[in-house]
């Protein structure tokens, strides 16, 4: 009869080598490095370049709720009621 310690070991060499090997299967597989990009290059005029912009939700809340609430209050503290109600349509 084989001792309980020589079993407990090969169940766990088992275990964590078969732990090993699905590990390697399921990671993602890893993106290609790209080349860094090179810098922007200004115009020959000199004019300023336009850079992208992605808006966030506070950008979108500034730009488009934000104005909403401010004639919101003009219309208020003016007592103009229709603009008042206008925008709180």
């Amino acid at each position: 009869m084989k001792n309980y310690s020589t079993i407990a070991m090969a169940i766990i060499v088992t275990l964590l080598t078969a732990g090993v090997v699905t590990t390697g299967l399921t990671q993602p597989a890893k993106k290609p490095a790209r080349a860094p990009a090179a810098a922007p290059r200004r115009p020959a005029s000199g004019a300023p370049q336009i850079q992208s912009f992605t808006p966030g939700f506070d950008d979108m809340v500034t730009m488009l709720v934000q104005p909403r609430h401010i004639r919101l209050y003009y219309a208020g503290t003016a007592k103009n009621w229709e603009m008042a109600a206008a925008e709180n349509r």
